[in-house]
């Protein structure tokens, strides 16, 4: 573990264990200097992570789906909002997942910008994610594999592009 990745993994378990902090209705990044990064949560967010949970659950059940997953990279400790995997057993007894699991799910908000998603999906990729998905404030789905935007979901082709009611 390098410096950086070690100052952010100390900084993120002193934010887990500090009272007040456990759900603060904030998600929380760690940049490599160890600034905490707090993002307020909205309703739409968390529906949108209950729908890709369930469609994680109806179209790969080989895997498991995680909500607020924590994942080490060198440019940060991401708390991605939807993750899935097939390794679940492993990714559930860590404090955070090294190296990333399969696939990362980012579901924009207003405070989001192009360059802010383009720096997490570089880190992610670095960090062994084989895919990114940024889910739009109206629903569509922008897949990433391999670093490049692609129509379908390698790993998952069924799923779908758009999130509706």
């Amino acid at each position: 573990m390098t410096a950086a990745e070690n100052l952010m993994v100390q900084t993120w378990e002193r934010f887990c264990t500090t009272p007040g902090f456990s759900h603060p209705g904030f998600t929380c990044d760690i940049s490599p200097d160890g600034k905490v990064i707090m993002s307020p949560t909205f309703n739409y967010r968390g529906w949108y992570q209950a729908c890709l949970s369930v469609l994680f659950a109806q179209l790969a059940p080989t895997g498991q789906p995680f909500v607020e997953l924590a994942v080490l990279t060198e440019s940060g400790l991401f708390e991605v909002d939807v993750a899935w995997t097939r390794d679940f057993r492993k990714l559930r007894e860590q404090k955070y997942a090294s190296p990333a699991p399969e696939i990362c799910v980012e579901v924009e908000s207003e405070s989001n910008t192009s360059q802010e998603f383009s720096r997490k999906r570089k880190a992610l990729f670095s960090a062994g994610c084989s895919e990114v998905w940024i889910v739009r404030r109206d629903g569509q789905i922008e897949f990433y594999a391999k670093g490049r935007l692609v129509n379908r979901s390698p790993l998952l082709p069924a799923f779908p592009a758009t999130i509706t009611d």
